[in-house]
């Protein structure tokens, strides 16, 4: 298989035949940036290594950067079909030198060019994730002037590569670019969005790429990454792109279910107060009207139908603390237990607090072993224990888990 490396060659070189059919002047910035980049990769080339010298009259002549301004000379598809083509590239304005009937270019075309792309270079080593990065961006900005059906596919890629890169934001290279990766989450900032805005994103962000862990990354970026454009085929995109994404839509769900916490029916599930059929129905009668739910059935083929709402939301908002603490208030008091015992409540407190219900069997397993290795067992007696088992279950109970019960 072609290198990551190698892959990204070949893309800047498809890109820059991309820009030219384009014929907008808009992007000839980005067309000499990615020319710089292709004529950098060819001239950091040992031409004493043995599959270099094979290859040598091409590496000499793209060795030097204004022979590049020549690939203007190629035939595309837009000049086979008879459009207009633009004048000769003068590449930031450097006069343009005729190429010779006998120069790679000519012999060879871009067929000869993209032979360079597997050579042995002397390019710096480079954190992976971030190349993969720079892979992807340039995927999308072909198929954005290509007006390839596989933009929302990688649009929602780098959505949610950033969701990944914003639960990051306590390194301070991340939370400074915490407004543009929140903009760019956003699908109004994909509407229109042009080659040049990704080139910008992509470089604000590829070296942030690496916060991420290297797992979360294999999941978003590396799977299916080489093939994810296939064949381009041009279609009528919509201007304002109307994906859909997994990962988006579970975001938009808990957002949106966190943002109306004050909600009577989810207040009652925090608080762990037992709801009423009318409480339901009014739960679901909110849920399914919002737009950032989309309905009732698109809910139910995320989730699956036998997902129960009372489970699911209380999972999301967590335990009210002082709702936990009441259920506990009497392993609170310093003159009847230990601080050791103080302790191990307080670690249920927060458990519930973050996660809205408990296992009990977890109060036998770290960190609760950190108090004590037995555990529970260790640090109560057997009345009190069952007690705490009985209080743990019955936050549970409220919203239907059925967790296993404890030897």
């Amino acid at each position: 298989p072609e290198s990551l490396t190698g892959q990204i060659f070949n893309a800047r070189l498809r890109l820059n035949d991309a820009i030219r059919e384009s014929n907008n002047p808009e992007y000839d910035q980005l067309r000499d940036s990615l020319l710089d980049k292709l004529h950098h990769h060819v001239a950091t080339m040992e031409k004493g290594n043995f599959l270099v010298r094979r290859h040598l009259p091409t590496v000499d002549y793209f060795s030097d950067r204004t022979n590049w301004n020549n690939l203007n000379q190629l035939p595309s598809s837009s000049s086979a079909l008879g459009s207009p083509s633009r004048p000769p590239y003068q590449g930031g304005g450097q006069s343009r030198i005729e190429t010779p009937l006998n120069s790679p270019l000519t012999q060879g075309g871009l067929g000869g060019i993209q032979t360079l792309a597997s050579l042995p270079n002397g390019l710096p080593k480079e954190n992976e994730g971030s190349k993969r990065f720079d892979l992807l961006c340039l995927k999308i900005q072909l198929a954005i002037l290509k007006k390839s059906r596989d933009f929302i596919q990688l649009r929602d890629k780098v959505r949610d590569l950033l969701d990944r890169l914003e639960e990051k934001q306590t390194i301070p290279m991340v939370k400074q670019q915490l407004p543009l990766i929140e903009e760019v989450r956003e699908e109004t900032w994909w509407s229109d969005v042009t080659p040049s805005q990704i080139e910008s994103l992509r470089v604000s962000l590829r070296d942030l790429i690496k916060f991420i862990d290297k797992k979360e990354q294999n999941i978003i970026v590396y799977t299916n990454f080489e093939d994810e454009l296939g064949e381009i085929v041009e279609v009528d995109v919509p201007s304002q792109q109307t994906g859909f994404s997994r990962e988006q839509y579970h975001k938009k769900v808990k957002t949106y279910i966190k943002n109306n916490e004050d909600h009577i029916t989810i207040a009652k599930l925090k608080r762990n107060v037992s709801l009423t059929e009318a409480d339901l129905t009014a739960l679901e009668e909110m849920l399914f009207t919002a737009e950032e739910i989309g309905g009732r059935d698109r809910f139910f083929e995320m989730y699956g139908q036998d997902i129960s709402l009372k489970l699911f939301i209380r999972k999301i908002v967590g335990l009210d603390r002082n709702a936990a603490k009441e259920a506990f208030s009497k392993y609170l008091q310093v003159t009847n237990f230990s601080a050791n015992q103080i302790r191990f409540v307080e670690t249920i407190i927060d458990y519930l607090t973050q996660n809205g219900v408990m296992d009990p069997g977890l109060l036998y397993e770290p960190p609760f072993t950190d108090l004590h290795y037995e555990g529970l067992d260790g640090v109560f007696n057997e009345d009190d224990a069952d007690l705490i088992i009985t209080t743990v279950r019955s936050f549970n109970e409220t919203v239907d888990e059925g967790f296993g019960s404890v030897a």
